[in-house]
Parts: structure tokens; sequence; C-alpha cells
């Protein structure tokens, strides 16, 4: 009770910044203007982000701060 829910909305992927996360069959980090899929191990090799909408998983202020330029640290696997 009390906890805070995550809240995602549909957005096109080539619109999402360097540092947003979006979730398909599985969740994925743009890096610049490409996708690396999110695993417990960390992030996978880069792929072209898909076409079409996504599901977002960071937040519209995040995002908002992201496109503005601020440059966020990834994991050491991000590399």
């Amino acid at each position: 009770p009390g906890a805070r829910r995550l809240r995602s909305h549909r957005v096109a992927a080539r619109d999402l910044p360097h540092g947003a996360m979006f979730q398909t069959d599985r969740t994925w980090l743009v890096q610049d203007g490409l996708a690396r899929p999110y695993g417990p191990e960390g992030y996978g090799p880069p792929q072209p982000l898909p076409a079409g909408q996504v599901e977002t998983l960071t937040n519209a202020v995040t995002l908002s701060v992201l496109g503005a330029g601020y440059r966020p640290d990834l994991h050491p696997s991000a590399d």
C-alpha cells in the first residue's frame, strides 16, 4: 500500500533521447540512436531502434531532462 507505480506511455522510439528506457518484448536502453537490450547481466549489443511507437519506462520529466542534453552515466556493459 502506498507504493508508487510506474506510469508508462507510448511514444515513437526514434523520439526517445539517449538514456531513456522502453519496453517491447523485453526492456531496452536508448544509446546514441540505437537500442541496447537490458538483462540481469547488463546491456547487450546495440541494435536499430524499432519502427513505430513503444512503451516508455522513463517518466516524462526525466525524458525532458534527457532531451535537453543531460547524459547519464551508464553501466559499464553499455560501453
